[in-house]
């Protein structure tokens, strides 16, 4: 399978909305449930999202009320869009290529505010400020991606809204198919509607490890080793601050 993973608000449905337009079989649906009606102004063309969005694992495979079982090999090559919580807790046999999103920390702090103030209207702010939420989620996304070795090509939600044809065309490249032309002309760059202008920020210094390792993303650098150590460096540090706020979560 082909996997679309990132945090929420990073430009996933964007990249679903590519790849269907390329060709690519899709598990998931443009809105599942009710989300035409309740969030469909977050993501006018679809989320394509599934119950895969949390992992291919156990829990979702066979599929909890069909028994149905998907082998790899009868879903080889399709696409679906899972969370990095989801990438981790997926079986490695299903997991051929990774296409891996971020979004820029402050922007994402507003997006995903406005998209929950829609989803759970009923329910008080975030349990975790969406600042350690955007860390955790992609410290384990990477963290799964240089561990496990998936074959991965990453981007910026920026990068790809700046030079869709070079940004989803080099993907196209990677893959070794789809409709170049069709994937290209699926972003649309006057969908992004935040600024960064996030309500909650991280201590100076981490705030500055998180731009440094968003840049490198979005201008296709590798990641230095000393930016390596730094990442694991504060990770422990993020942890250890926040150990008391995490475990009430």
């Amino acid at each position: 399978m082909i996997f679309v993973t990132g945090t929420k608000r990073s430009g996933t449905s964007m990249w679903m909305q590519a790849l269907v337009a390329a060709g690519f079989p899709t598990i998931g649906s443009a809105f599942p449930m009710n989300w035409q009606d309740k969030l469909k102004r977050h993501n006018p063309r679809g989320f394509f999202e599934s119950m895969f969005r949390e992992g291919v694992n156990y829990q979702t495979n066979p599929h909890p009320q069909t028994g149905l079982y998907l082998f790899p090999e009868q879903v080889q090559g399709h696409v679906v869009k899972v969370f990095p919580g989801g990438l981790v807790r997926s079986d490695y046999s299903f997991v051929d290529q990774v296409v891996a999103t971020i979004r820029d920390w402050r922007s994402y702090d507003q997006s995903v505010r406005a998209l929950l103030a829609d989803d759970r209207p009923d329910k008080d702010a975030p349990t975790l400020p969406p600042w350690l939420h955007w860390w955790l989620e992609n410290y384990a996304m990477i963290r799964d991606v240089v561990i496990r070795r998936h074959s991965t090509v990453m981007t910026s939600y920026d990068a790809v809204l700046r030079d869709p044809e070079r940004s989803v065309g080099s993907v196209l490249d990677w893959l070794g198919e789809g409709d170049r032309e069709a994937a290209i002309a699926a972003i649309d760059p006057e969908l992004s509607r935040s600024t960064p202008d996030p309500q909650e920020s991280p201590p100076t210094d981490v705030a500055d490890v998180f731009d440094a390792l968003y840049e490198a993303v979005d201008q296709h650098r590798e990641v230095p080793a000393a930016l390596v150590k730094k990442l694991n460096e504060t990770h422990q540090r993020i942890v250890t601050e926040n150990r008391e706020m995490l475990e009430s979560a």
